[in-house]
């Protein structure tokens, strides 16, 4: 008999209480494991479920949110900036339009005309002519009359100096309304001036060339718009 029990008894197996072992026939320890060990497991596999609720959490709401920004601004009344009303009538900026200017403000290279006047000639404006012909005066339906003398006469009113840019129908008008211009001027190259026709239509004009002084070619070229 040896000291691991009796004869023809079972083995005693003391376990080890501080290495979580028993020991066997052959006094060899057996490893039994620790429950610490497998506890602290258990924690570590809840925490990682806790960690991937929360990412999948995290990822539903930033798609609700993309969701909902996105229906706002594709939502009635959002509006684009710069988009064309129909018609041409201006742009459209943040849900605004922006009017574009009348045709009859700033006509075009062609409702601009050359005039050409020569001492002791007129003009009807409202017709197609662009030489004047000779005539005691502006009257008869004619619009401009060059004198003798060298002074420009208009059929009805007066003339009113003008300095913008281009030729406008709003300036104009507002300019001949008062009725007091000047019921002659001598013509000096660059000078403009608003006036009123012999039908009562509002015109523009610019002393484009003057050659006035000259004996051996007399003549006065206009640019002129008529409304």
């Amino acid at each position: 008999m040896d000291g691991s029990g009796r004869d023809g008894e079972n083995p005693r197996i003391e376990p080890d209480r501080t290495r979580n072992t028993v020991s066997g026939p052959s006094h060899a320890p057996v490893q039994t494991g620790r429950a610490r060990d497998i506890h602290i497991g258990d924690r570590h596999d809840e925490r990682r479920g806790v960690v991937a609720l929360a990412v999948v959490a995290v990822v539903l709401v930033v798609a609700v949110v993309v969701v909902v920004v996105v229906a706002l601004v594709r939502a009635p009344g959002g509006g684009t900036a710069g988009t064309a009303v129909p018609g041409g009538q201006g742009v459209t900026t943040a849900g605004r339009s922006a009017p574009s200017e009348s045709l009859s403000e700033s006509p075009s290279v062609d409702e601009t005309r050359e005039v050409t006047l020569r001492p002791g000639t007129g003009i009807d404006l409202e017709s197609d002519a662009t030489v004047g012909h000779k005539s005691a005066g502006p009257s008869g339906g004619l619009d401009l009359h060059l004198d003798t003398l060298n002074l420009l006469r208009p059929d009805t009113g007066g003339f009113v100096r003008d300095s913008g840019s281009t030729p406008s129908r709003g300036r104009c008008a507002e300019a001949v309304a008062p009725g007091d211009g000047e019921a002659q001027i001598f013509p000096v190259q660059g000078e403009q001036h608003c006036f009123v026709t012999s039908g009562g239509d509002i015109a523009w004009l610019r002393v484009k060339e003057s050659t006035i002084l000259d004996p051996s070619d007399k003549k006065v070229v206009f640019d002129v718009v008529v409304w």
